[in-house]
């Protein structure tokens, strides 16, 4: 039987070398399994244009950066290549190269998520002007504020380019003032690992804390990061090793004639909570997204049911996490947050109590009665008036 003929596959992965040997782990694993016979070259340091065609004289076939190396050279000497990206590079379909790109989509979602299940229901995000570098951070930035604005949710956003160093100061004072700004707690999602970073130095200089009602989710930040920041930073972590492994995987098919895979999304990631946490919920993830939901829509009149629709779980399970949680229902608590509500418009001035009912979600003027009578055992006129003329219950109310 005649052996397989050894491939030379060059590897161009960029000048990170903590996550270059992430990606090479998920190559080598694959090759294991699947028995390839490949041999793996490996540049001493970053090719420029004139090396890397060179090396095609070499290598059969390449995995590279997508972020870091254009392709056209490669494709032009007809070798065989697989990219490996942050975000899709601009060329139409039928031009680049066959990619394995981070699903950044996905990404935001794991953010979101989880500062929702830390009781966040403001937002900001921390991005960068738009350009070709920064193309996976404009991804993520507009995932992260389409999931807000789905959610009626506030969300801030601050646009910055980090790469700078001449710029530190201005830059600084410019977070600084975006951060004092905010309404306060404040959940923030940094669109990268460096944004994360600058986001972290702006809370230190500006004296804010782990008890300053500010949480942050940055990207692939670091343990040390995570330990040294002033305030709780979480961090989604993107798996290296499944991007190595699916780039391999594209390789071994196009080698192999097979079906030609022009893009493939990998949204593999792993949460990394923070040491410690400024917000206060310790609750379930379900009731956390049960509370949030309920937040943003229990003036809009929903049901129970509907809470439970939209989390795609049945109203039994949530009841019983409420009760656990909580100790009260998921009705019970649509109703206190409309009262809470009710009785913010009355301390704000508000007199006309069927323009009160509406705005609050009751389904009438009659109702919104009923319900100050059983929890409050007055009618909404007289605790109204109650507030207005006792300062000391004004505060305590």
């Amino acid at each position: 039987m005649e052996a397989t003929k050894r491939r030379r596959v060059a590897l161009l992965l960029g000048e990170n070398e903590g996550s270059n040997k992430k990606v090479m782990a998920g190559i080598a694993e694959y090759m294991r399994q699947h028995m390839l016979n490949w041999h793996l070259l490996m540049p001493m340091s970053a090719p420029d244009g004139d090396s890397v065609s060179s090396l095609s004289k070499y290598a059969d076939a390449f995995i590279v950066s997508g972020d870091d190396h254009d392709l056209a050279a490669l494709q032009k000497n007809g070798v065989t290549a697989i990219a490996i990206g942050l975000a899709a590079t601009p060329q139409s379909a039928g031009q680049r190269a066959p990619m394995v790109v981070v699903d950044n989509a996905a990404l935001a979602l794991s953010a979101y998520d989880y500062l929702i299940s830390q009781g966040a229901y403001q937002f900001a995000v921390v991005s960068g002007p738009a350009s070709l570098s920064n193309a996976y951070v404009e991804e993520r930035e507009h995932a992260f504020i389409a999931l807000a604005r789905r959610d009626k949710a506030f969300i801030s956003s601050y646009r910055r380019d980090v790469a700078s160093h001449a710029m530190f100061d201005a830059t600084i004072e410019s977070v600084i003032g975006w951060l004092d700004d905010l309404p306060k707690p404040i959940a923030i999602f940094a669109a990268d690992e460096s944004r994360a970073r600058l986001l972290s130095q702006a809370c230190a200089l500006a004296g804010y804390d782990a008890g300053s009602q500010v949480l942050v989710v940055g990207i692939d930040s670091d343990a040390l990061a995570q330990e040294l920041s002033p305030v709780p930073l979480a961090s989604v972590v993107l798996d290296r090793h499944e991007l190595g492994r699916r780039a391999a995987m594209m390789l071994q098919r196009a080698m192999e004639n097979q079906s030609n895979v022009q893009e493939e999304r990998v949204a593999s990631l792993e949460l990394v909570r923070p040491p410690q946490n400024a917000f206060s919920s310790v609750h379930h993830p379900l009731v956390m997204r049960a509370l949030h939901y309920i937040r943003l829509n229990a003036m809009r009149g929903i049901k129970a049911e509907q809470v439970a629709y939209s989390l795609r779980t049945s109203r039994s399970s949530l009841e019983t996490r409420f009760k656990q949680a909580l100790g009260r229902s998921v009705h019970d608590e649509i109703l206190r947050f409309k009262l809470q509500e009710a009785k913010q418009l009355l301390r704000s001035g508000a007199s006309n109590m069927s323009e009160v009912a509406v705005r609050c979600g009751f389904t009438s003027v009659q109702y919104l009665y009923t319900v100050f009578g059983r929890e409050l055992g007055c009618t909404p006129r007289v605790w109204q008036d109650r507030i207005m003329t006792q300062p000391a219950l004004q505060q305590a109310a």
